[in-house]
Parts: structure tokens; sequence; C-alpha cells
């Protein structure tokens, strides 16, 4: 008996050793048994107690004391109960592994748990040292106190460690980090998010695959989101010291920033990586200077579809944008700058950056040194970028501020000048000027182009952006512009002007400013070139553009706001006096249905066109607006203009048999009827846009067109 059982309990350890083998040839194979060994913990400040096992929201854990001395392993979550408390900080300890991160995040219902650093100085209120994979989303972190001291929101740091990979921080709110005031690099090192290089004299350290996204960041003294090495000052791209710290797949997209002591960013030791779709505002002030986005020691990182304003610099920096010291292949692109103490960039370099560019950008209202270009360089290209000057500022459009050896390029830009006082600043730059727009108010420092316009760039509606970089609209150009296909075309430019269209254009030319026209040869009227808006009835103006062309330009604005319908080709036809904005429908999901039964509502297509009895229809009169009214003028110009109130109705819905629907759906008539002519309205017209889907619904939508 005793033998059978020393037999057994050999196989049974003989089975599990067996196990034991498997799981760590899977681990270095890079797969891993989360469903057998991951763990959630829950943690609730009130309800919770250390003694539970955690595991369950029923037994919670109650302090961030026993968070933190607990080793957590691959697949682990900590989850946070939402509306809970905790003075302290937050620093658990263990790694995740690839494809299977250890998660901080919250549960239940109710706002973000809180962790409140209660002054405390030191790291970070969140902090990971020497710890990979891991995702913190979901939480909030303050840390205010009377006096400035060494105090960060989230602090993650790496020291002679290898390479410390995946590090997301997600959707948190930071605010009220007293850090220090001050342009020391003690002063820098603190603020809301730290990336850290602490050392690295005895094994080379650096981060790969660092995501910050959707974090709310405000009241920090003084940084917002900053990464740095200090382990060494500065590294200059592609030598030794600057290899072996560099970050690589760095994103940080999508945050909202603002009451900045100093800088919202400074991004250090970037190999290519992206910062994009981030707003900025309120920077700078308690500080007395400090542009809002910097790059340092960066190579080739691309910043892109920010906005910037209110930095409020009592000195000098100040600007949206600044390319320092070592920024060589960085680019700056499609963003804007507004209502700043400077403007759009701010060039602090060294002689040997090279390919720093500029492009497709906008300032307006910025009052400072636009474009500063201070130290040396090798190369800088500027261009396609429009400036928008009102008539009450007096800012230095170009100012080279200092004598140094620096060349830079300024190609297609759109200077729109309406101030007498507003000037040049040169000193001894190698500067290359061509195919640039001078506008308005001409300084006698105005520079020598010899391939300039003076004229009118012929703007849709200048100088009215707004906050959000979606109400740039105005610096489209009307079809009559002289901007159009002037250009230079520059290599390697990034593919597409400032709302995605491509550039060059179709017939290999650039234009001038932010924006790539493509038009067509339809006019809005016969008898005028007169370009009309196109914008949602009973709604402000939206994202306008002239419908006689660039009407592809603006699909995706108008599928969301208006039909809420994904793909949307839009095509404007001449058909006769009225014309026809003809809309097709493809492989998109419905929007929500806008029908209506009201008579008064029905005037669209007018009575007479049978609207009930739309079986025999013949939807390329009905998309060509042969049914507009059916020659009742009345019908046609009075009512469509008069009811204001203009919705189709339903009753395409009342299709008779498949056949019949899949004929008008697949012959794209989904749009129909646009009078720009006579009527109650002078100047306007009234449209409906309708679209017809397989299973019947229709979607309805009141449109107004005006005359610019």
């Amino acid at each position: 008996m005793k033998n059978l059982i020393h037999s057994a309990s050999c196989n049974v350890h003989r089975y599990f050793h067996l196990l034991s083998l498997l799981a760590v040839w899977l681990c270095c194979q890079g797969f891993f048994l989360q469903s057998v060994s991951a763990i959630d913990y829950y943690v609730h400040a009130a309800a919770g107690a250390d003694t539970n096992p955690g595991v369950n929201p029923s037994e919670p854990w109650k302090s961030l004391e026993k968070v933190n001395s607990t080793t957590f392993a691959p697949g682990d979550r900590i989850l946070l109960a939402a509306g809970c408390r905790w003075k302290g900080k937050l620093n658990p300890k263990g790694s995740g592994a690839a494809g299977n991160s250890i998660v901080i995040d919250r549960y239940g219902d109710g706002p973000r748990p809180v962790i409140d650093g209660a002054g405390a100085t030191g790291n970070g209120v969140v902090y990971l040292h020497n710890q990979q994979h891991w995702v913190i989303a979901n939480l909030e972190i303050t840390n205010d106190a009377p006096d400035g001291g060494d105090r960060r929101g989230v602090m993650v740091s790496a020291a002679n460690a290898g390479i410390i990979r995946h590090i997301y921080l997600k959707n948190l709110y930071i605010h009220h980090i007293k850090g220090i005031v001050g342009q020391s690099l003690q002063a820098k090192d603190t603020g809301a998010i730290g990336i850290f290089i602490e050392a690295d004299d005895v094994k080379d350290t650096r981060f790969d695959d660092v995501l910050i996204e959707g974090c709310r960041i405000e009241t920090i003294d003084n940084t917002g989101i900053f990464t740095r090495a200090r382990a060494g000052g500065s590294n200059t791209p592609g030598q030794a010291n600057w290899n072996r710290r560099r970050i690589t797949n760095l994103r940080i997209r999508r945050n909202k920033i603002n009451d900045i002591a100093k800088n919202a960013m400074i991004i250090r030791l970037a190999d290519g990586g992206v910062v994009e779709h981030n707003v900025c505002w309120d920077t700078a002030y308690r500080a007395g200077t400090g542009n809002t986005i910097f790059s340092r020691s960066s190579r080739g990182t691309i910043f892109q579809f920010n906005e910037g304003y209110l930095n409020r610099s009592r000195d000098y920096d100040g600007c949206l944008y600044d390319a320092d010291l070592e920024s060589p292949n960085c680019i700056f692109q499609y963003s804007y700058s507004h209502d700043n103490s400077h403007g759009l960039f701010w060039m602090c370099t060294v002689q040997e950056d090279a390919n720093i560019v500029v492009r497709y950008n906008i300032s307006q209202n910025d009052k400072g040194n636009i474009f500063c270009i201070n130290y040396p360089n090798t190369s800088c290209y500027i261009y396609n970028n429009v400036v928008f000057i009102p008539s009450h500022l007096s800012p230095r459009i170009i100012d080279e501020r200092r004598d140094a050896d620096k060349t830079y390029y300024f190609y297609n830009n759109i200077i729109y000048n309406l101030s007498p006082t507003a000037s040049y600043n040169w000193r001894n730059a190698r500067r290359h000027f061509a195919n640039n727009v001078f506008f308005g108010f001409h300084p006698d420092s105005e520079p020598n182009d010899p391939t300039k316009i003076t004229d009118d760039p012929r703007f849709v509606d200048p100088g009215k952006g707004d906050f959000g970089i979606d109400t740039l609209a105005g610096y489209k150009l009307h079809p009559d512009s002289p901007c159009i296909d002037s250009g230079r075309t520059v290599q390697e430019n990034g593919g597409r002007d400032f709302w995605g269209i491509p550039v060059p254009n179709p017939n290999g030319a650039t234009d001038r400013g932010v924006h790539e026209y493509q038009g067509t040869n339809v006019t809005a009227h016969k008898s005028s070139s007169v370009p009309y808006f196109f914008f949602p009835a009973g709604q402000q103006r939206f994202e306008p553009f002239d419908l006689p062309g660039s009407l592809l330009q603006q699909v995706f604005g108008l599928a969301e706001i208006s039909l809420q319908i994904e793909k949307v080709l839009l095509r404007l036809t001449a058909v006769g006096e009225p014309y026809v904005l003809d809309v097709s429908v493809s492989d998109g999901p419905p929007g929500p249905l806008a029908a209506t039964s009201s008579p008064e509502e029905r005037s669209f297509l007018g009575r007479s066109a049978g609207f009930h009895e739309l079986e025999n229809v013949d939807p390329v009169k009905l998309a060509t607006g042969r049914y507009c009214g059916s020659g009742n003028a009345n019908n046609r110009r009075g009512k469509i203009h008069s009811d204001a109130r203009l919705i189709a109705h339903h009753a395409l819905g009342n299709y008779a048999g498949p056949a019949s629907r899949r004929r008008h759906a697949n012959a794209a008539l989904e749009c129909v009827a646009l009078d720009l002519g006579q009527g109650s309205v002078p100047g306007a017209g009234r449209a409906a846009v309708v679209a017809a889907e397989d299973d019947h619904r229709v979607l309805c939508q009141p449109f107004v067109v005006e005359r610019l």
C-alpha cells in the first residue's frame, strides 16, 4: 500500500514538474497563462480592510500601504473604488510582460478614485521605478501644498535597467501639483507627468513604447508633461549617449493641459514619436517665460494637430512651438497658434540642427515674434503657413533676433497683415524667400521675395478662427484666389494640406497657404462666381465651404455633424437654373431618423411630385432636381425659400417591392434640390438632404445656403 501511495505521489510531482516546465517554455515563447494566474485586486477606502483577501469586490483591501507592499504579476489588475479618496502615494511593485500588462484602474460607478499626495515631496504621487508593462488609467491625482517643492503627479523612472517597455498613462485627471516655479532644471523636473532616466552608468537604460493619452492636466507648477535623462545633460541625437538614452515609440495625444506655470510639454530624447491632437492654454504666466511645447535632444519627432493659445510669457519665448537645442528633422505641422504672447514658432537650435520643418500651420492674433529664427542651424524649412494679424496688434512677423550662422527657407506662406505697426527684424541669416503672399500693410522691412503676391489671397472668412482647431475653415481659398496653383512645390511636403487634401493637387501644382484648393469648373451661379456656404438650418455655421468646389474637403465634418454617416461623396452639378447638390451615401451606418409627417414640412420637391407615390419615380430626375416643384415656380422658389423648417418627408419609406428599394439605393439619389436663385430671403436658398437606406428608412436634415 505504501508503495502504491509513494508511486502515486511521485507521479503527481512529475505531473506538476512537467506543467512548470511547460509554463516556463510558454513564457519564453511569449505566451502567458493569464486565465490561470492573473488576479483582480479590489481596494475600497471606506468599506475595505487590509486583512481581506482583496480578490473580490465584497472583500476589498483598504489602504495604499497594502497595495504598495504587494508585488503584482503579469495580467493582474489593481482596481480602486470610484468615489473613494486616499492620502499618500501609490507605488505598487512588480512588472507585467509583453501582451500582459499590469493595470491600475477604477471599478464601480462614480467619480474617478482620488490619490492625494497631501503635500508629500519626492518621486511622484503615483510612482513606478524599473517597472515595465503597466497601464494606469482613470485616476484623479493631486498634491497641493502651501509652498512649492519637489513634487510630481506621476513619475516613471529607470536606473541601470535596460529597456523599459510599455508604459501607458490614460485618461488621468492631474491637478494642483505644487512643484517649483522657475527656470532651473530642478524646477522643470516638477509637474504633472515625468518620465526619467535616473542612471545608466552600469547598464544602458531607456524607454520604449510610452503612451500618454486623454489626460486632463491643470494648475501645475512647473511643467505639464516632460521626459528627461537625469543621468546626463545635453545629448546630441545619433551620438552614443543619446542612443543609449533615447525614447522610442513615444505617443502623446489628445491631452488637455492648462494653467501651467511654465511649459505644457518638454519632449527630450525622443527618437521619432508623435505629439498630436493636444490642446494647451494658459501657460508660462507664473514662471514669466516659456514656450508652450518644445523639443530638446530629439530627432524626427512630429508635432501635429495641436492647438496652443494664451501663452502668457512676459519675456522671451512664449510661442506654441520651440525647436530647442539638438532637434534635427523635427516637424511642426497642421497646428493652430492663437492669442499667444509671442507666436507660432521659436527656434533655439545648434549649428548641427538640420531639416527642421514648420508647415501648414495657422497663426491668428499672436502678439510677439511669430517666427523667431534665433540660434545657429544648418537648415530650417518654413512653408505653407498662414499668419493673420489684426489691426490692433504689433508683432514681429519674422525676428532673426541675434547674429548667428543660420539658414532658413520661407516658401508659400501667406502673411495677412492688417496692422500698420507690424514689422520684421533682420540680422545676418542666410534666408531664402519664394512664392509667399504679403497682403495688407507693407512695412519698409518687408522681405524681398521675387515671386511674391501682394493681392488679396481671397480667403473664405479670415480672422474668424475660434477656440478649436476645427473652427478654421475661413482660411480656405475662394475659387478665384491668386494663391491657387501658384505655389512652389516642395519635395517631401507631408502629402496633405491642413484639412487632409492631397498636395500637390491632381494638376501637379501646389497652392500658397494651408489650403490646397480642389475646385471644379462649376460655378455657384451662371452669372456670378460668388461662393455659397452650406450649413445646418437652425444652427451656427460649421466648417463653411464653397459649393462650386472643394466639396470633398469637409466630407468627414459634414458626415459627423449633419448626416452622421461615415462615408459621403458630394458632387455639385449644374442642371438648368436650380443647381443640385448630389450626395451619394456608401458603406456607412445611418444616423438617427429625422422624419416628419407635417404637411407644412413636405414642401420639399413640391406637392405635385407625388411624394407619397414614389414607387415609379425616376431616380435620375429626382437626383437632378427635375421634380423640384414639377414646374411650379411658387413651389420651387417661394415655398422652398420661405419654409425655414424645411424637412423632407419620410414617404421615401413607401417604396413598393424590394427591386424598387434596391434601384433607388443603388442609383445614389440620396440628395436633391438646391435652389440658389430667387425667393423671399434675398440671396439665400433652402435645401434638404435625404438619404435613403435599403431598409426604407430615410434620414432628413434641413440646410441653409447663403451667399458670402
